[in-house]
């Protein structure tokens, strides 16, 4: 579970410093059709990323809580 939480930590980080460049960009304005092109781009990939994100937030949740469910189950059958 730890690998886990590293990698979406590492995600999060990632998915920060590209919102932070993207609202560097909009600051700086668009440059031109390709710069407004390459803009969309990034936000449909950090729109995208965002949502892997949630995803993998959901599943470490329930691979967290069956795990808890399976670990209690394992101390009831061995008496602790």
């Amino acid at each position: 579970m730890a690998r886990l939480d590293e990698a979406t930590e590492r995600l999060q980080k990632a998915l920060d410093s590209l919102e932070k460049s993207l609202a560097a960009q909009d600051g700086q304005g668009a440059a031109g059709a390709q710069g407004g092109g390459k803009e969309a781009a990034l936000r449909a990939a950090l729109e995208s990323a965002n949502k892997e994100t949630a995803s993998l937030r959901r599943v470490a949740v329930e691979v967290t809580r069956q795990l808890d469910k399976l670990i209690s189950r394992v101390e009831k059958a061995v008496g602790s």
